[in-house]
């Protein structure tokens, strides 16, 4: 890893630790829900995310990102003085949970699996920083009808919200990359979006982080090498 790598790690662990600051601040000021809280901070390092393969050519200083905000978010985890204090934006919620790892080891991978290819890595983030984060909220709020898959409080209004979202976040990407017609990111769009919603209903304890985006990647990637009609 370069020096330039380095001072690149060294912001954008400043820009991770200054956006968790900000929402610890919302956080006591204002005592939004904890769900909205923890979600805000999925979306927020998603958009973190993204930035990775215009910062970044190799993916050591990935990783070593990774590991240094996994060690973090470890010692917020287990240490109780931090958990009750700075770690209510990630740990505030009751459920059982690994995501935030996984959230971290699925940035890693896409980004060693994606190469130089910045669509194929940004569409899969994009579905799991935003796609996820919504289905959760709705659901959260607005969820009556119930998934009875998993342990986890899934329910059929989220699972809408996660398909809207992630369609959105395939269509408009694939379209605008160039490449496909309108018809083959229309239909890109849908497929994935159903696919990958249903492996998000099937996920649990915070599992669908890493299953998300892989499952993604391994869409997307085959969907692209196709026609949208028989030749």
């Amino acid at each position: 890893m370069t020096a330039t790598d380095a001072l690149k790690v060294l912001a954008v662990l400043a820009a991770t630790a200054t956006a968790y600051a900000g929402l610890r601040v919302f956080q006591v000021k204002w005592k939004p829900e904890p769900e909205l809280v923890r979600k805000l901070f999925h979306i927020g390092g998603g958009a973190i995310g993204l930035s990775l393969p215009w910062l970044f050519e190799d993916v050591a200083p990935v990783l070593a990102l990774g590991v240094l905000v996994a060690g973090a978010l470890v010692a917020l985890r287990l240490v109780p003085q931090l958990r009750s204090g700075l770690g209510q934006v990630v740990f505030g919620i009751k459920r059982q949970t690994i995501g935030e790892l996984c959230y971290l080891a699925s940035i890693c991978l896409l980004f060693w699996l994606t190469s130089d290819n910045k669509l194929l890595y940004s569409v899969p983030l994009l579905i799991l920083a935003f796609a996820d984060a919504f289905a959760a909220l709705i659901g959260e709020q607005y969820g009556k009808l119930r998934l009875h898959m998993t342990g986890d409080r899934k329910s059929f209004e989220g699972a809408l919200a996660f398909f809207l979202t992630a369609f959105f976040c395939v269509h408009v990407p694939v379209l605008l990359w160039g490449g496909t017609t309108r018809l083959e990111s229309l239909m890109i769009g849908v497929d994935l979006s159903i696919l990958v919603m249903m492996a998000e209903a099937a996920a649990w304890w915070g599992l669908d982080n890493l299953i998300i985006p892989v499952w993604g990647y391994m869409l997307l990637k085959s969907l692209l090498q196709m026609d949208a009609a028989p030749t």
